[in-house]
């Protein structure tokens, strides 16, 4: 009996080992993954830091890396940052002017009695200033947590919806409705097209449908009965996508619950998804605590440019070279971090507009384009044992 017990074990033996790769054969010593020195990959100049993605007038940032953010390097990081865009600098440009006509005329010219001005009022000009930045700062930290919070929400609840039910969709029919290639294809471009829609009517140029057929996303004649439609093209799409699935059950192809509930369950979540972007897009943050924030903070500033340029000119009188630094630092840095803060917040209440740190659209369309794809190239490449089971179901 123990022996052949022994054979049957040996002869299942190979059979178990056909099924697993040949892992002796297998160099221990090679990396599963490349080394890479650290401190290139932390400072060096020859790779970039991030990489973008560029749509006529508008460039995204796709991708960046996070450890040339957190050294030293980050005093050569430029592009896709608050640093490009203009209107920081024309603040700061006259913020400075006004802090150097202040100082300026104190320092050549100065008034009678102005030192001991100085001398008796200078530690409450700091704390009015200092108290006037406390609060700034706290007002701009509670704005950006909102913004934030709302730039995510759309992009866990609005884009991530429609990204996966366009896959759902297509994994559900193909394996248990059909292979046509023609109604897979349409569920895939018009979930494309729905979000594509999104991007190009907040940048402007949504009423350009034929844009949409040289990427490949509409026919001609697709786009031509979409221009008729002159409202929510967006979810236009995904009425177009529920019909494809009414018919599809109206020719008796739909398997009997729970598949048609399902199906129709996540194309409802693909336009709850395109309604929950509408619908953030359409209400932005009250506009009266915008409006109070931004007179906080420009008149913080305005404010810290003369008290600062004040304070600057005794200072160069007494040749303080340390007080000197301290003035100009603190003229600076405050209004340049606050202004820096309102301009990436008002970047980020719309990440559909075509900002540097708004969604790539491109990227989005062609990462959604080749996971459809790769569900159906994956039909089409299944393991040779579960073909055999396949076809012995087959009658």
């Amino acid at each position: 009996m123990e022996a052949t017990s022994s054979k049957a074990k040996s002869k299942s033996l190979p059979a178990k080992s056909q099924s697993q790769p040949n892992l002796e054969k297998l160099d221990p010593s090679t990396p599963l993954v490349p080394k890479k020195c650290r401190l290139t990959a932390s400072y060096g100049l020859s790779d970039s830091h991030c990489e973008t993605e560029r749509d006529e007038h508008t460039e995204q940032v796709t991708t960046y890396d996070p450890k040339k953010l957190t050294t030293l390097r980050v005093f050569f990081v430029v592009q896709g940052t608050v640093l490009q865009n203009p209107v920081l600098w024309a603040e700061m440009g006259i913020e400075i002017g006004l802090f150097l006509f202040v100082t300026l005329p104190l320092v050549f010219v100065p008034a009678k009695e102005y030192s001991e001005w100085v001398s008796s009022s200078g530690d409450k000009v700091r704390s009015f200033t200092t108290l006037m930045s406390g609060l700034a700062a706290f007002l701009l930290a509670f704005y950006t947590s909102v913004t934030l919070n709302r730039w995510w929400h759309m992009r866990e609840k609005g884009i991530a919806r429609i990204w996966n039910a366009c896959t759902n969709i297509t994994l559900l029919i193909s394996h248990f409705v059909t292979r046509d290639e023609q109604v897979l294809s349409g569920v895939q471009r018009y979930a494309r097209a729905s979000l594509m829609l999104l991007f190009m009517e907040r940048r402007g140029y949504g009423h350009r449908v034929q844009r949409l057929t040289h990427r490949g996303l509409l026919t001609e004649e697709e786009a031509h009965q979409l221009h008729k439609v002159r409202h929510c093209r967006p979810q236009a799409m995904w009425c177009w996508i529920m019909a494809i699935v009414a018919q599809l059950n109206s020719e008796g192809l739909v398997q009997p619950p729970p598949f048609l509930p399902t199906i129709i369950g996540h194309v409802r979540a693909g336009a709850e998804g395109v309604a929950l972007i509408l619908h953030q897009l359409s209400t932005p943050i009250p506009m009266s605590y915008i409006h109070l924030l931004g007179l906080l903070v420009k008149t913080h500033n305005v404010c810290l440019a003369i008290l600062m340029g004040l304070l600057m000119g005794q200072a160069i009188q007494q040749r303080a070279g340390v007080l000197c630094c301290q003035i100009v630092g603190r003229t600076i840095l405050c209004p340049f971090l606050y202004n820096a803060i309102l301009l990436i917040n008002d970047e980020l209440q719309d990440p559909f507009s075509g900002d540097s740190s708004n969604f790539p659209m491109l990227m989005y369309d062609d990462v959604m384009m080749k996971d459809t794809c790769g569900f159906l190239a994956a039909q089409e490449h299944l393991p040779q044992w579960i073909k055999q089971r396949s076809a012995k179901e087959e009658p």
